[in-house]
């Protein structure tokens, strides 16, 4: 198939019959191969978008027990603690008269008359009244129960503490149990983690029958909370069947959870769940969102729709996003109200669907419902997925352009401008390409994320630019390291084939062979490259009869070597591989009459082209071809009068080209040259053209360059003599490029760069800085003329700082700057040395000690006082550097200099302090 792509020039060898012959053939191209650019949602950044903060998940839920009353009415019986009406001294008064006359008594009367006054909610008083009993009293323990139940009723909680831990360390074990319960139960609602002490003191001062349900489920969580999983579960049993079965199943389950006994765990959920814990559903639910079971998940959420809260929708859309159940996801999805939950679950949904319409609908949600402050990087997410499904303008106008580039990390930073690159590219916007890659540049260095894939799509945009030279540089680039390596080698050894550097090319695509990477791809770019180099038996020991690009290559070579029974069955197997109506089946069919042609077989040429006459005659690259080789096919067959007809309709004039054509096609050059001094009045410009191509081509060859820049200024136009330019530099004729260049610069200004180049490689550095200089206005010159300009005038010794600035601000590389700074000091120029130490020092911060140094002696002369002050940071900044013992020289001359005889004093002691350490 035919590309829009720079052709490489080639030429088959033609038999013929009569003195005319056949038309020139179309040139043998290398076929683009393209690597596809597939970038995964999760390679670019880990991942590009992260929703804002985690997403909200179901953790283990602390559960609140119900505050420590000694109240009937309390919900939770077992924590409550009833006054001990039972115990000597009979029940509580009736009057508050009755109450303050037993206080009056005695000890047991005023616990008596503080049980009526709590009771009675009197607080105050109960306190008032236990305020005389001492601890040797036998009635002091419950007195400081009492007291602790009083506190708490008046609301200070840590009063009600205090009493509650002193009685918890009474004599009486009834109330130190009590106690430790009330603690245990009023610690664990605060969170503090003490109360499992407390739970532990009560089961140790409780007998196991007395104790109920509530402080067995306290024990439990408290077993949980110090990790001892397998403890938690044993006590666990002792709740089986009470009120509280639901709480202690559903801690049951997290504790098997903690054991990896996930079985188990389900099963205590579903169990809690069933009792009335609907904690418990969004637990089972989570496990099997965990398992991937996304049916039973959807089955779940759709049955329970009153517990579905945004967490458990959350989970709805994943698992039908899995599932590929459209419909499903985007009714979960609507359900989900908070706006950040949103967003998040359309991430999810998204990472694990790869269908397009699905990821389109995610990816829009995302957008659309992503917090602000990520907004920019939901963007950078569908414009990755557009990229990904070849919507390259919706990538670019629809996304990356509704991006705050500044609000962007350097990360994704990067990701953008990689972005903007590969859309820009792939839309063909070349101009837009390169200004990306010149915005772009600052943000990628060799390890970074991504930067060989950087490299690789700025080779991609210069190659369809056609700068190969700078294609190839990028190519070359890549480290072996990267994912992309292979790929640019195969790219840079088909550059290498287009501009005739087979032994280069042939290297590289063995080496790709070794390594297994797109065998075919790469035996058929092998088999191209021998076929070009004129190695055609090579060509049929690289590629079999396996496709159809294989298959044509091998049509070629037989044609070449004159095979032409194997050229014409290579040709017809060529056709069965494509489609017939490709245009690869239509070159097949053309190259396969070609080969019957010079097998003679002039009747079934005609026949083969006849049939496919109007296909051929509407395609503007073979009409002319496939006429004159019919023309050709009558004209030896002997009818000359019908092959006239196929002429006229080619040209007014009755040239016939074949005989010449298959001259070049043989490479029979001294017949070429011969023929082309006899018949080049009548030959038209391009038919010329293309002979002096040829023929200089191979004056080169024979390195008589005379007469094949003899050949080139025949041709006449700008891209023989810059090419023939070209090549001489390569094969190191520098002399003759001096003289070629000077003779037709001025006619073609883009042969100053080689003249200049020419010059640099002979040593003559002021003449190659003279010509270089003036090609820095050129775009396509302007970055190599720049640094062999520089290169020049190093050589001088008069380094260029405006040219060595601008190198550093495109390029981000310091070493020619720090070169050029000792020149210049040298030479006297202070300013020159002042402006490159200033941006070592403030824009790139490198090579410091030499910058500081040159920076301090850039105002020695003008600014004495400023220099010692330069010279003095030197000394402290780089103790280290060899700078340090130049700085100190410059600082005792500069005291001196400047009268002030005690600082130089003062400078050689620390001089000589410096030496004795």
């Amino acid at each position: 198939m035919r590309k829009s792509a720079i052709l490489l020039f080639m030429v088959l060898g033609i038999g013929v019959w009569d003195a005319q012959a056949v038309t020139d053939l179309p040139p043998v191209q290398l076929d683009p191969l393209q690597v596809n650019v597939l970038i995964k949602p999760d390679t670019i950044t880990a991942p590009l978008f992260k929703p804002g903060g985690e997403a909200p998940q179901t953790a283990l839920m602390r559960l609140q027990v119900e505050e420590y009353t000694e109240s009937p009415e309390m919900l939770r019986r077992p924590l409550e603690y009833q006054v001990l009406v039972g115990k000597p001294g009979g029940c509580l008064f009736t009057s508050r008269f009755g109450a303050s006359v037993a206080a009056a008594m005695s000890d047991d009367g005023k616990v008596r008359a503080a049980r009526f006054h709590y009771a009675a909610q009197d607080y105050q008083q109960a306190l008032a009244t236990l305020e005389g009993i001492g601890e040797s009293s036998p009635h002091y323990p419950i007195s400081l129960y009492l007291r602790a139940l009083s506190w708490k009723g008046i609301g200070d909680e840590q009063q009600s503490i205090e009493f509650f831990r002193r009685a918890a360390r009474s004599a009486s074990p009834e109330v130190a149990a009590e106690s430790s319960l009330a603690l245990a139960t009023l610690l664990y609602n605060r969170g503090d983690m003490e109360y499992a002490s407390f739970v532990r003191r009560y089961h140790e001062r409780t007998p196991t029958q007395n104790i109920q349900p509530a402080p067995w489920l306290l024990q439990q969580i408290a077993l949980f909370d110090a990790g001892e999983f397998e403890e938690s579960v044993r006590v666990a049993r002792n709740l089986e069947g009470t009120p509280f079965s639901a709480h202690s199943l559903y801690f049951r389950g997290h504790a098997y959870e903690q054991l990896r006994e996930h079985e188990k765990a389900v099963e205590s959920f579903e169990k809690a769940f069933e009792q009335g814990m609907s904690l418990a559903f969004t637990r089972v639910l989570e496990h099997y969102a965990s398992q991937e079971d996304d049916r039973r998940v959807l089955g779940m959420a759709a049955d329970r729709l009153d517990l579905a809260d945004d967490g458990v929708a959350r989970r709805a859309v994943v698992s039908a996003a899995r599932l590929g159940d459209m419909e499903a996801a985007r009714f979960w999805l609507e359900r989900i109200g908070s706006s950040t939950m949103k967003s998040s679950a359309a991430y999810e949904a998204y990472m694990v669907q790869p269908d397009i319409r699905m990821r389109d609908y995610f990816a829009r949600v995302l957008v659309e419902y992503s917090p602000f402050d990520v907004r920019n990087e939901a963007y950078l997410l569908q414009a990755e997925h557009f990229i990904n499904t070849g919507r390259f303008a919706q990538s670019m106008f629809d996304s990356l352009e509704q991006i705050v580039v500044d609000a962007l990390s350097s990360e994704n930073k990067r990701a953008f401008f990689l972005f903007s690159l590969i859309n820009r590219t792939q839309m063909e916007h070349f101009a837009e390409s390169q200004r990306v890659i010149t915005a772009g540049h600052q943000h990628f260095r060799p390890g970074v994320d991504y930067y060989d894939l950087w490299l690789f799509e700025s080779a991609k945009a210069s190659l369809l630019i056609g700068n190969l030279e700078r294609a190839a540089q990028l190519y070359a680039e890549i480290p072996s390291s990267s994912a992309y390596y292979t790929s640019a080698r195969f790219h840079l050894a088909n550059l290498h084939t287009q501009r005739e550097r087979y032994e280069e090319a042939e290297r590289i695509y063995r080496d790709l062979l070794r390594r297994q990477y797109r065998e075919d791809d790469v035996r058929i770019s092998l088999a191209i490259l021998y076929n070009n180099w004129g190695r055609y038996q090579q060509v049929l020991d690289t590629v079999t009869e396996s496709s159809g690009a294989a298959v044509r290559q091998r049509g070629h070579a037989f044609l070449k070597l004159g095979h032409y029974q194997e050229a014409t069955r290579s040709y017809f197997l060529c056709r069965q591989r494509f489609d017939e109506s490709s245009a690869d089946y239509l070159e097949c069919t053309f190259f396969q009459a070609l080969s019957m042609f010079h097998a003679q077989d002039y009747d079934r040429t005609l026949m083969v082209l006849e049939r496919f006459q109007e296909r051929f005659e509407a395609d503007a690259y073979y009409r002319e071809r496939a006429l004159r080789l019919m023309g050709d096919a009558h004209y030896n067959a002997g009818r000359y009068d019908r092959a006239q007809r196929y002429y006229a309709r080619v040209s007014s004039d009755s040239f016939h080209s074949g005989y010449f054509n298959s001259l070049i096609m043989q490479d029979r050059f001294r017949e070429v040259e011969t023929y082309v001094s006899e018949h080049q009045a009548s030959m038209d410009r391009a038919t010329l053209s293309s002979a002096y191509a040829y023929l200089s081509r191979k004056y080169v060859e024979l390195g008589d360059y005379q007469r094949a820049q003899s050949h080139v200024e025949r041709i006449g136009d700008r891209d023989a003599f810059v090419g023939f330019a070209r090549v001489l530099l390569e094969r190191g004729e520098y002399d003759f490029v001096v003289r070629f260049a000077a003779q037709h610069r001025e006619q073609h200004p883009q042969l100053r760069y080689y003249l200049g180049m020419a010059y640099l490689r002979q040593g003559n550095y002021r003449d190659a800085y003279l010509f270089l200089q003036q090609m820095l206005e050129n775009p396509n010159y302007r970055e190599q003329a720049r640094h062999h300009a520089i290169e020049a005038s190093m050589a001088l010794g008069t380094p260029d700082v405006t040219l060595l600035l601008q190198q550093a601000e495109s390029t981000g590389s310091t070493r020619n700057l720090a070169e050029a700074l000792p020149i210049l000091m040298e030479q006297g120029n202070a300013q020159g040395a002042q402006s490159i130490s200033r941006a070592l020092l403030f824009t790139y911060t490198a090579h410091r000690d030499l910058a500081g140094y040159a920076f301090a002696w850039s105002f020695e002369k003008t600014d004495p006082q400023r220099a010692i002050v330069e010279y003095l940071k030197v000394t402290y900044l780089h103790e280290s550097s060899p700078y340090v013992q130049k700085a100190f020289q410059r600082l005792h001359e500069l005291y001196i200099l400047t009268n002030q005889p005690e600082r130089a004093q003062a400078l050689e002691e620390r001089m000589n302090q410096g030496v004795n350490r």
